[in-house]
């Protein structure tokens, strides 16, 4: 892919993280490209699309990421960025008066990145032993609109035991897990990690739609394992 179409490629899907809404040419010329054409613009996206790294609805001629789309984008624009300013003052604020004794001190990490992502995240203390939190949060995404989705994702979260034991014993670093890969189910991703207080590993992670923040979302995953290994 030449360094065109990467940046209008990232340029469309971080719109759509944003919106939730298909992207068409307009928007990408008004918002981030007033030297180039709609008509040139069009052209580079029916490219992306030949290529399967964007979409479009059955009633719309402009375009959403594909899957594949979400991993090219994981594999060549995540950054390894340090969480924001304002994101770590409200963790640290909401754990400044707690002793680090579990599990409250690890159950306000995630309550606050919860509320903060906007996303549902879980924790697993030990291999047998997990909470959520945020559910609500991830049924108030467009993507969980349509009934089947909710009672997919429903069915997954009742076997939530089982998805955590899994990847309790193979998560040892930061990890995204997409779409088919994704223990969750397709329409979602999860981005995740281990950690380690005194001989015990534990997991923490963040459930959402693959239409999700995932340079934020990594960042807090990132902060959140910084907080629980101390």
């Amino acid at each position: 892919m030449d360094q065109r179409k990467k940046t209008l490629f990232s340029d469309i899907l971080e719109e759509y993280i944003k919106t939730a809404k298909p992207i068409g040419s307009k928007v990408i010329v008004d918002k981030y490209h007033k030297d180039l054409s709609s008509a040139t613009i069009r052209n580079e996206m029916k490219a992306l699309e030949d290529s399967g790294y964007l979409t479009h609805p059955h009633t719309s001629a402009a375009r959403i990421p594909t899957e594949k789309g979400y991993q090219f984008y994981i594999n060549t624009f995540l950054k390894n960025k340090e969480v924001a300013k304002k994101d770590r003052e409200v963790i640290n604020g909401a754990i400044n008066n707690l002793s680090k004794v579990e599990p409250d001190f690890t159950k306000t990490i995630a309550k606050t990145i919860a509320e903060l992502s906007d996303q549902t995240v879980f924790v697993a203390l030990a291999e047998n032993n997990f909470f959520y939190t945020g559910l609500s949060h991830i049924f108030r995404q467009p993507e969980f609109s349509h009934l089947e989705v909710i009672y997919n994702l429903s069915e997954i979260i009742d076997h939530m035991d089982e998805i955590l034991s899994q990847l309790f014993k193979e998560v040892d670093e930061t990890t995204i897990l997409i779409g088919q890969d994704n223990p969750f189910g397709n329409v979602c991703s999860a981005v995740l990690t281990s950690y380690h207080k005194k001989d015990t590993k534990g997991l923490f992670g963040i459930l959402g739609p693959m239409r999700m923040d995932y340079n934020r979302n990594s960042s807090l995953v990132n902060y959140a394992e910084e907080l629980l290994n101390s």
